[in-house]
């Protein structure tokens, strides 16, 4: 047992440094582990390692919203935060942004840590009988994101969602990079970047910032994390589909309500990494990187080896919230005193560097093209959730065995 809490708090101490630094994905750590399977197993129990494996990727996604709501550096997870969380930025509101998201992570992880039984019974159901319109919800997804526009600017949306999407699939269906950095240059670019040098093209200046909270009320907040309940059972069962996707589903659901759907959006990242331990459980089917990499370490994975991970996810969620809210107020309180501008072409830099130095040349492409897409929807004046096409557009090609 020691040595199961030890490395519950070191991959905490993990899922902080990499939901902290741009660009550093938990599954690149959860890949390390593995490689150093032999090495750790000589040393901690396989019950251990898999144990770090979870607590970094459930703190991971309570930190990974602090640089996307504050310095506007998301991953496919948190990139649909930048919107609201941006706009709750120049309200001077960053940590209420923060905030919601950590709300939402905290109810749904304890919501599906109760209903653990019923869903121990329900996903394989689901699983059977979802698999075969998955591909129909995207496009039913997607199709309803362009009818929320008016006018002509439906075929802009539309528009937006096919360039992304196009980029989508040339992206993932070519080896240009490897796997686990595809998608950093481009959720930089098109909603990072594009959403920095907007602001400086509008003059926007980001505000001292409150630690005054507002909140969503009892009632929005419950409705946001049982949104964020069933978008995150979706990413857990179904193969392909992943917390972009449903944040893009919850976000038609909010209807522009920016702290409900903050809510929502930090309930499903959290609980995804729950439920894919569910689901590699039940259907033997692991649905995340983490998941992955326990079934790496541990040679079978039954009732005793759920519980101990459930129990070590809801451990890193109580400790990630506390450090997350703590690392909001810092940033909060120093952003407000700093130039926006030079803190914006400041990050534009850093987040060209840092997509140099992972991945290269190709990257660098990446990060350009994705920008230029990203800057293209304010500047049609449609939603740039639509650019969630460069994900939804593959994995619905791929529900239709395209």
């Amino acid at each position: 047992m020691i040595d199961i809490i030890a490395m519950a708090c070191l991959g905490i101490v993990g899922g902080v440094f990499t939901g902290i630094v741009p660009g550093i994905h938990p599954n690149t750590l959860a890949a390390l582990i593995v490689s150093a399977g032999h090495s750790l197993l000589s040393v901690f129990s396989p019950e251990a390692v898999a144990v770090f494996i979870v607590a970094s990727a459930v703190s991971h996604t309570f930190l990974s919203y602090v640089p996307s709501v504050f310095i506007g550096a998301p991953e496919s997870g948190t990139a649909l935060s930048v919107l609201p969380g941006h706009s709750l930025l120049l309200e001077g509101r960053g940590h209420e942004a923060v905030y919601l998201t950590v709300v939402g992570g905290i109810g749904v992880m304890v919501l599906s840590a109760a209903l653990l039984p019923v869903l121990i019974y329900t996903i394989p159901v689901l699983y059977s009988h979802m698999k075969v319109y998955m591909g129909w919800l995207l496009l039913g997804i997607a199709g309803t994101a362009v009818l929320t526009e008016r006018g002509v600017k439906r075929f802009y949306g539309a528009l937006c969602f096919l360039l992304a999407g196009i980029m989508g699939v040339v992206v993932l269906k070519t080896p240009l990079l490897p796997s686990h950095l595809l998608l950093f240059p481009v959720f930089t670019g098109m909603f990072g970047i594009s959403t920095l040098v907007f602001g400086l093209n509008s003059g926007a200046s980001v505000p001292r910032q409150t630690l005054d909270i507002k909140g969503a009320g009892a009632a929005k907040s419950l409705a946001g994390v049982v949104k964020g309940f069933f978008s995150g059972l979706l990413v857990g069962i179904m193969p392909g589909v992943g917390a972009a996707q449903a944040g893009m589903l919850t976000h038609i659901m909010s209807r522009g309500e920016r702290r409900g759907f903050l809510i929502s959006l930090g309930g499903i990242n959290t609980v995804a990494a729950l439920f894919s331990l569910v689901a590699l459980y039940v259907i033997s089917r692991p649905r995340s990187g983490a998941a992955i990499a326990v079934q790496g370490v541990l040679e079978t994975f039954g009732f005793r080896e759920l519980v101990i991970c459930v129990g070590a996810g809801l451990f890193a969620a109580g400790v990630a919230a506390i450090v997350t809210l703590r690392t909001s107020r810092v940033f909060a309180s120093v952003i407000g005193r700093i130039n926006y501008a030079k803190l914006s072409w400041a990050t534009v830099v850093f987040l060209v560097v840092m997509a140099g130095w992972m991945t290269g040349a190709v990257g660098v492409l990446l990060l350009g093209v994705s920008s230029a897409i990203g800057m293209l929807a304010p500047l049609l004046g449609v939603k740039r959730s639509h650019c969630m096409g460069v994900l939804v557009l593959p994995v619905m090609m791929w529900f239709f065995s395209m």
